[in-house]
């Protein structure tokens, strides 16, 4: 208890070693201290944020002059955002309506099944598909067993089996052109909001405080000359989207068709260090995500039924529609000047130095056995009476060694 063990230090003369000892403190100081500490902020406590993302659609579509429409009383008239619009159960997701298949005023009954369900084809002296009773796989109703003409105009005749269940039957048929290819023109407000506990702070990606039609007003104007979303102004075309995430160039010939998947990340990145005076301003990342090796995937569309009664009797409107799925998240941090955390990052960078000096010991500790090694190789000499004996050679060596190392010993 009385004895006290003290580190030693040792003086090396040598411009080599000193190179080495320096160059390493200093690779440590700029790496761990300047990029680490300083760049990297990890002086800092960060918190993970959590928000929403609320979102309304304008916009609207005219479809009267489209001559390839049919029926005409359903396909061409004036849309407007309600209607091509479909708000979803889930948080931050909506989705816009680019092309449509319309089966109006369908009824319960029988008919001829849709033609291009090909396990339904057949022939009025070939009936053995029709199995009554079944359901082919993208079926419209169970099959009655009989083979009847399709209503559908053709330039051949075409029979397939007689189902049960809504009729007239969808024909799935995708047009060539899309029904709605304004939609990219729909202007979309994205209200953020996101808090961090830590700090308690509550941010959101607006400053004015304006209702939704003042900020349609305003940041469509802003929009239209400057094709891009203000901080204060968070109002966005939807072609301008589509330009970012690179949809836009085959929205025209592919999207607009047979739809896709949009991702919109609202980024929060802050800085709360008391120095800084700066408002937290997000970023808005737009991505295509049904997409896979720089190819789409399968189309995005579903189906929606609306049944009402007309005199009396159960209809359904059926539509089948293709667009845009736009998916919105949230991605939040912030950081803080903590001095605890300050300190303990400085504290382990300090301890870092003593890196270089391990690495001139084992540089030292290396060059000092190959030294010992090449001075105590023997000479061979004819007369091996002459030589002295192995234990007096094992001795010398010992002591050399001894000696070397006393020189090396920490002083």
């Amino acid at each position: 208890m009385d004895e006290v063990t003290l580190p030693r230090s040792a003086t090396i003369k040598s411009y080599p070693l000193s190179i080495i000892y320096q160059t390493i403190r200093l690779f440590i100081f700029g790496y761990v201290i300047i990029y680490g500490i300083v760049l990297k902020q990890r002086y800092q406590e960060t918190d993970i944020g959590y928000g929403t993302v609320l979102t309304k659609v304008i916009g609207s579509a005219d479809t009267r002059n489209r001559t390839d429409l049919e029926p005409k009383d359903v396909y061409q008239r004036v849309w407007e955002s309600t209607d091509l619009v479909q708000s979803f159960q889930e948080n931050g997701a909506l989705f816009i309506t680019s092309n449509a298949i319309i089966t109006p005023q369908q009824q319960q009954g029988n008919c001829a099944e849709d033609p291009f369900i090909p396990e339904a084809l057949c022939t009025p002296e070939n009936a053995t598909n029709c199995i009554q009773g079944s359901i082919p796989n993208q079926g419209n109703g169970k099959m009655t067993g009989k083979c009847v003409p399709t209503q559908f105009a053709n330039s051949t005749p075409t029979y397939t089996c007689e189902v049960s269940g809504w009729c007239p039957t969808e024909r799935m048929v995708i047009r060539k052109q899309a029904l709605f290819p304004d939609v990219k023109d729909f202007f979309i407000l994205i209200k953020a909001f996101v808090r961090f506990p830590l700090f308690d702070t509550n941010l959101q990606n607006m400053l004015r405080d304006l209702d939704d039609t003042e900020l349609f007003r305003d940041c469509q104007e802003q929009n239209k000359r400057d094709n891009l979303a203000d901080y204060d102004c968070p109002v966005f075309s939807l072609s301008y989207m589509l330009n970012k995430s690179g949809m836009l160039e085959d929205f025209d010939n592919i999207i607009a068709i047979e739809g896709g998947v949009l991702g919109v990340t609202v980024k929060w990145d802050c800085d709360f260090d008391y120095w800084e005076n700066t408002t937290c301003r997000p970023e808005y990342i737009f991505r295509q995500l049904d997409i896979t090796d720089s190819k789409p995937t399968a189309s995005w569309d579903f189906r929606d039924g609306i049944t009402y009664r007309e005199n009396g009797t159960l209809n359904r409107d059926l539509h089948t529609v293709f667009g845009i799925f736009l998916i919105f998240n949230t991605e939040a941090m912030a950081g803080k000047f903590n001095p605890i955390d300050t300190l303990l990052e400085l504290s382990a960078a300090f301890n870092l130095f003593d890196l270089a000096s391990i690495v001139c010991i084992v540089l030292i500790t290396y060059a000092s056995i190959l030294k010992r090694k090449n001075e105590e190789s023997p000479l061979v000499d004819s007369d091996m009476s002459s030589a002295p004996p192995q234990g007096m050679i094992g001795l010398e060596q010992r002591r050399e060694g001894l000696q070397s190392l006393n020189e090396l010993r920490y002083e």
